[in-house]
């Protein structure tokens, strides 16, 4: 969402822009797989690992870097770029409504196969790199809050509030306890992001954060604006984080779970804040 509130709102998107982005992220993927690709080598001894192939494998969630699929969506986005912005532009809001839809009769299809059928979560059929409807279901959404026409009718909308913002959270937390627990019997967040309850609770954020006009100096908000250059950085480094203590701990307990995630998190944000004060490994965390 954050993606496409930044760039959907230029008034020109060529290839030439998607290049450089997809060669800012190229960057990032190679020097992370590169230290991997090293430390196989040297230190394990791994003499059967292809560079080039492993780096394929982790923009498809292959391979150690499972997580890079996130980087496999977003160059796959910005070489269709251009394309989206333009049928966004054309009309925003109908665009939005029809991936909302796509995305919705994949949650109720899902909802039917484990319930009524036997097909399973149809996520699981598409890796995340391919959830295209998804990802751009999303960056559409973020897209309305910076285009002029579907802002005046977003900006209608006065029952979204703090309150409600809350009882939205709320909602969707226990929709999806429920659900995972009694009907996928998966505890995977990644099959509710089509979830309404869940693209209710991110509009009803970014709605807040816009139209509320939240001193981002008090309060909670002023620790989320300080981690906000660094969250790149946090969601590398806390997957390798997570990767290395699982040798010697297993998430067994709710509370050490979220005092060591704590932990795990504001630890990432500071080895981030180091390295992107670096002018060489800067370019891990940023792109």
């Amino acid at each position: 969402m954050v993606n496409g509130y930044l760039i959907l709102k230029k008034d020109k998107v060529d290839f030439k822009y998607s290049v450089r982005k997809i060669i800012g992220i190229m960057k990032i993927v190679i020097l992370w797989m590169t230290i991997y690709f090293l430390v196989e080598k040297v230190v394990f001894k791994n003499n059967d690992i292809n560079l080039f192939i492993a780096i394929i494998k982790c923009l498809v969630q292959k391979g150690y870097f499972t997580i890079f699929w996130f980087f496999g969506s977003l160059i796959i986005i910005y070489i269709i770029l251009p394309f989206l912005h333009k049928i966004f532009n054309k009309s925003p809001i109908k665009i939005t409504l029809l991936f909302i839809l796509i995305m919705s009769i994949f949650d109720i299809a899902s909802l039917l196969g484990n319930s009524i059928f036997s097909y399973g979560i149809v996520q699981r059929y598409f890796i995340q790199t391919f959830r295209l409807w998804t990802w751009i279901g999303y960056f559409f959404l973020g897209g309305l809050f910076s285009n002029k026409e579907s802002l005046k009718k977003i900006n209608k909308i006065k029952f979204i509030n703090l309150k409600f913002l809350i009882l939205s959270l709320l909602t969707s937390i226990l929709y999806e306890y429920y659900i995972a627990n009694n009907v996928y019997n998966n505890l995977l967040a990644e099959h509710f992001y089509d979830n309404i309850l869940v693209l209710s609770f991110v509009f009803s954020l970014f709605y807040i954060l816009i139209f509320k006009k939240i001193n981002f100096n008090e309060g909670i908000f002023y620790y989320l604006s300080k981690y906000s250059s660094l969250t790149l950085g946090i969601y590398v480094m806390h997957y390798i984080s997570i990767k290395i203590i699982r040798e010697f701990y297993i998430f067994d307990s709710f509370y050490y779970n979220m005092i060591l995630l704590f932990i795990i998190f504001n630890t990432c944000a500071i080895i981030t804040k180091l390295l992107l004060s670096n002018k060489i490994t800067k370019h891990l965390v940023s792109y």
